[in-house]
């Protein structure tokens, strides 16, 4: 009697939950990434640590592919009671 079920299952059910991931990985990832970044403006308080702060930025796009993600990201660690001070 199960069988009956399978082609729905595999077919209908396979279809939708294939789509979410795709969705997600494609748009949902990528809106939340951007949101956080542009309400960070680049700063990233280091956990643990008072005052350490980190201030990170790109200078190209993520390079993406089926299998491969990369981004190049310049950081600079500061105590904020002194500033930021490039070496």
């Amino acid at each position: 009697m199960g069988y009956l079920f399978e082609v729905f299952f595999v077919g209908t059910v396979a279809g939708i939950i294939e789509d979410s991931i795709d969705f997600t990985l494609t748009t949902g990832i990528p809106r939340v990434s951007n949101a956080v970044m542009v309400y960070s403006d680049g700063y990233a308080k280091v956990p643990l640590i008072p005052d350490w702060w980190v201030d990170w930025e790109t200078e190209e796009a993520a390079h993406v592919t089926n299998t491969y993600f990369a981004i190049g990201v310049k950081g600079l660690m500061f105590d904020k009671a002194f500033g930021e001070q490039e070496p």
